[in-house]
Parts: C-alpha cells; sequence; structure tokens
C-alpha cells in the first residue's frame, strides 16, 4: 500500500533516542477500493468493509441487514477457524445493529447459512434469546 501521509511519536531518554512513524488513512477512502477488500483474504477487510456498510446503510436497515448476511457469508467461504469466525461476527454484530424483527430474520438466514455451511455461530442470537427470557420473565 501507498501512503501519503505519515505521523511519528518519538522521544529521546539517557541519550537512546526512539521515532515511530505510522500511516494516517482515512476507512471511507476504501469505498473507491472495495472490490480490493472483497478480494483480500486479511481479516482486516472484513473490519473496513464492515464500517463502510455501517456507514452507507445509516438510513436502510434493510439494506444494513443484507450487507451484514453478506459479510457473514464472505466469512464462512473465506474458511476462517470458528474462534475467528466468531471473533470477527461479533464485531460486526456490534457495527451493525439492527432492530429487532430484522435482527430476528438475520439470525434466520445465518441459520440456514450455516446448515448449507455445516458450522455453527452465535453472537447476536444470544442476545436475542437473552432478550427474550427477559420479556417473558
Amino acid at each position: 500500500m501507498n501512503f501519503e501521509l505519515f505521523h511519528q511519536f518519538g522521544y529521546d531518554l539517557f541519550g537512546c533516542t526512539v521515532d515511530f512513524q505510522f500511516p494516517v488513512i482515512k476507512l471511507l477512502d476504501y469505498q473507491q477500493r472495495l472490490s480490493e477488500l472483497e478480494a483480500s483474504r486479511n481479516p482486516f477487510a472484513t473490519v473496513v468493509m464492515a464500517h463502510l456498510a455501517a456507514v452507507q446503510t445509516r438510513s436502510n436497515r434493510s439494506q444494513r441487514k443484507q450487507s451484514k448476511l453478506n459479510l457473514v457469508r464472505r466469512l464462512y467461504e473465506q474458511g476462517f477457524e470458528r474462534e475467528a469466525v466468531v471473533n470477527l461476527l461479533a464485531f460486526i454484530d456490534w457495527m451493525l445493529t439492527l432492530p429487532l424483527d430484522l435482527e430476528r430474520e438475520f439470525q434466520r438466514e445465518v441459520e440456514q447459512l450455516e446448515a448449507e455451511q455445516r458450522m455453527q455461530y452465535v453472537t447476536s442470537f444470544e442476545r436475542i434469546a437473552r432478550m427474550e427470557e427477559l420479556v417473558e420473565v
């Protein structure tokens, strides 16, 4: 990657100097590089895609549900280890929140996807189950 803007941090102590330079990027700039993200197997590409989906679907919850489902499908198709999938799904679930009715639809669709993939996943479902238990009490 070619970064044009760098920031740095450094300090001197007892005659020693530490200088750390790091690139600064804006995630929204990756909207123009979406095909690059989609082609990447780097888990952070999925994180960036979740952020972009959250921004794009702010006012369209139905589209947000579809974007969230696409990201979940992407993780399954890339064959990540279960622990990595669950961790990434926890982040996606937090980033792309849905109203309860759409969350239930999402849950059913992920269950169907899991049945096709023969994988297990529980994140947002646990939250829904807890909410349902509270309502019943």
